[in-house]
């Protein structure tokens, strides 16, 4: 874009043509207030907040929506502007009910920072007292409408960030409102919990039930981590206070997810109920002893001796990083270790095997997260993206909505796109989809890490314009898969068993086989775990450093953000000590 000069402030200002007045005086360190502008979200001037006065032209205009244009001269603090600013801040104050010493936002409120900022200090009009509700239908989340500016930024969030479009403004004048789907209560609409809504919000309107009353943000620190959900590999941030995460945030500057979550990133690593295993433990007479770390090694590393190496198998969870991956494989061999609680593993395109004398795509035929927004024809195979993968399924939203894709489902069973979907047919009629794949610009095809070598054949000839994304069944399954590390290797056949399952959850999968010794190192405890012989702390997400390879490719950090209990060691040192003892290595 060609580079313009403005004049703001009697100061001169750079900028790109069709850049905003605020952008530019953003990128020029002027600052302007907002309320209902986000750096992610379209902006609407909604607030009126961010007046700015242009020479030459009428009245005021919104800094956030006015077009920059070469040599305008813009004044950004008179006194007038100033005026205005504030008596919008009061109009917002007298609105709805925003007594701060009752708001849990009260220190982190930008409606409140703004008044302070221009001197309010008390109510200069009667409040208005309307009678709204208060939303706590939702299990992770409360919505009060008496804090709510109607900012719309929840809105906007829900639709252009995270696809969703449950949000809407209902009603007109003094009565608009939030409303979700046709006017239902949050907890009956099609909301999924992705909590986008709740993290754009300026106001105490949209309150996290974990965290809310726990500290305001310039008591808490904040680390930038990846989330190991799924293979998505979204940027989080993770807030924290004197050793607890009070909640989890999107990054919106992550090149994998670019700000969006999903329930399972945002809410739910936060609310498991289970105990927390912080110590060793032995099985003798049917019952578990607690040990130490160095007598429950030893006798882990007596019993692999004496079956023998050659005939112990390793599964690992594809929650482990790269570097216990490495630490597990070296341990083990790469073909006596295989991925815990894993789907079929693909013919994988993404290991570069062939499977059965499956034909590969080229390279130029894989697809990576940044195509499904832009597509114009999106396939899925088999596969619920309201349920795994969901990021996934949000691109999938926004290619529809916002970009007017079509998307076919390809699935006999019911499933979350059904509403979505322009076509939805069963697996036999596959062919049916051709014609539309072949008349796109743009057309991916996303299939499950169920996929048989045979289903991705037939997906790989059913149109060669397509790229193909397929999911993976863990968060650093790719990273396992770089490392040929896969679940081919039948653990029915090992005498014993070593289970790294990290923070992965038993989920009913786990089992001990015909392995006549088993070792699990898990995080929390479920009934599933009395099968081992064996059990061994371990490290949860949040507790380890360390890097995840997402379902692109891309290597990303995992950060640590709080101590483990006391006496859980760190995973990959545990395996390096059984290594030694061993391997003598």
């Amino acid at each position: 874009m060609a580079q313009i000069k403005l004049t703001v402030n009697g100061k001169e200002a750079l900028g790109e043509k069709g850049d905003s007045v605020l952008s530019i005086c953003e990128k020029n360190g002027i600052r302007i207030p907002t309320l209902c502008h986000h750096r992610s979200l379209v902006d609407t001037g909604a607030c009126r907040v961010c007046l700015v006065e242009i020479k030459g032209t009428r009245g005021y205009r919104p800094a956030c929506c006015t077009e920059s244009n070469e040599g305008m001269v813009i004044k950004t603090d008179t006194d007038e502007i100033k005026r205005l600013r504030r008596s919008m801040l009061e109009f917002l104050f007298s609105e709805r009910n925003h007594f701060c010493m009752f708001c849990e936002a009260s220190g982190d409120c930008e409606l409140q920072n703004l008044a302070y900022e221009h001197g309010i200090e008390h109510a200069k009009y009667d409040y208005a007292e309307p009678q709204v509700r208060v939303d706590s239908t939702r299990y992770y989340f409360v919505f009060d409408e008496n804090r709510c500016i109607l900012c719309q930024r929840c809105i906007r969030a829900c639709s252009e960030v995270a696809g969703h479009n449950v949000l809407d403004l209902g009603k007109r004048g003094a009565d608009a409102r939030i409303i979700s789907d046709l006017n239902v209560p949050f907890g009956e609409s099609s909301c999924t919990s992705c909590g986008t809504c709740l993290q754009v919000c300026p106001t105490g309107a949209l309150i996290d039930r974990k965290s809310s009353y726990m500290g305001r943000m310039a008591q808490c620190n904040v680390t930038k981590s990846t989330c190991s959900a799924c293979s998505v590999g979204c940027g989080i941030e993770v807030v924290t206070r004197d050793n607890h995460i009070l909640k989890v945030n999107g990054d919106f500057d992550t090149p994998a997810s670019k700000g969006v979550l999903c329930v399972a990133g945002r809410f739910e690593t936060l609310h498991i109920d289970k105990e927390r295993i912080t110590k060793p433990m032995i099985k003798r007479a049917n019952t578990y002893d607690e040990v130490g770390w160095d007598e429950a090694l030893d006798y882990v590393s007596s019993k692999f001796k004496e079956i023998g190496m050659k005939n112990v198998i390793g599964l690992i969870s594809p929650k482990a990083t790269n570097e216990e991956a490495s630490a597990f494989a070296k341990l083990f061999g790469n073909d006596k270790v295989g991925e815990f609680a894993s789907h079929t593993v693909l013919p994988s395109i993404h290991s570069g095997n062939r499977d059965g004398g499956t034909r590969m795509p080229s390279k130029d035929r894989i697809a990576v997260l940044d195509d499904v927004r832009p597509s114009d024809c999106i396939l899925m195979y088999k596969v619920d993206l309201d349920k795994e993968s969901r990021v996934v399924g949000s691109f999938a939203k926004l290619a529809f909505y916002k970009g007017n894709a079509t998307l076919i489902l390809v699935d006999d069973k019911t499933n979350g796109f059904d509403k979505h979907a322009t076509l939805k047919i069963k697996p036999e009629e596959i062919n049916v989809a051709k014609e539309l794949l072949e008349r796109s610009s743009n057309p991916v095809i996303i299939y499950s890490a169920d996929t048989t070598a045979d289903e991705l054949e037939t997906l790989l000839f059913l149109s060669g314009k397509s790229k193909l994304l397929g999911l993976l069944a863990g968060a650093n399954s790719r990273g396992l898969l770089n490392m040929g590390i896969d679940g081919k290797v039948d653990a029915s056949k090992a005498k014993a068993l070593y289970v790294l399952a990290c923070d992965d959850g038993l989920k009913g999968q786990f089992n001990r086989y015909n392995s006549d010794f088993v070792v699990l190192q898990t995080s929390h405890a479920t009934p599933e775990m009395e099968d081992a012989d064996v059990i061994l702390p371990a490290q949860i997400w949040s507790e380890k450093d360390g890097s995840i390879t997402n379902i692109d490719g891309l290597v990303q950090k995992v950060v640590k953000t709080i101590d483990s209990p006391e006496g859980v060691q760190s995973n990959q040192v545990t395996i390096e000590i059984l290594a030694q003892k061993v391997l003598g290595s």
